[in-house]
């Protein structure tokens, strides 16, 4: 499985230095359902209005009860706006209807002279948990903090 998940994000990366094709880039199939799924990487403000609401709706949905027991609290308008922070990206999952199923989201950086990165936000709808997609987008993400710069962000 990790030889194919490996060759699938090699595959991506190289799709996606087509100007062409530089944000959707692959599909993905799940599992038990073997309903097709858009894999489609993007940067924060590209991201379109009613993605953006999508992803705001899974986190809400997701984890808004969690975030209101910690010390923090829930806050929707600063997760609103560490959304829309400049330098984050998001993988979008979507399904044949366009909706936004799960989402990954993530800041590539430099520290210490080591490409790092930071990930922010993990939401899957209840169609997508437990379904094994994260083993797909994992060696990505490894490509991306090893090789941000093959990588182009719509």
């Amino acid at each position: 499985m990790q030889n194919a998940s490996v060759s699938a994000a090699t595959q991506i990366c190289l799709i996606t230095t087509n100007p062409e094709n530089s944000s959707q880039y692959s599909t993905w199939s799940h599992p038990t359902t073997k309903a097709s799924y858009q894999i489609t990487l993007i940067t924060a403000s590209a991201l379109s209005p009613t993605d953006f609401e999508s992803c705001f709706h899974l986190i809400e949905t997701t984890s808004s009860e969690d975030y209101k027991h910690s010390t923090n609290g829930w806050k929707p308008r600063r997760k609103r706006r560490e959304m829309k922070l400049l330098d984050l990206k998001y993988f979008l999952v979507k399904g044949d209807d366009g909706k936004v199923e799960g989402f990954l989201s993530f800041m590539p950086t430099h520290e210490d002279d080591y490409h790092v990165i930071y990930c922010y936000e993990i939401h899957l709808s209840s169609l997508l948990q437990g379904s094994v997609l994260f083993p797909f987008v994992y060696p990505i993400v490894l490509l991306i903090s090893a090789e941000p710069d093959l990588v182009q962000f719509s």
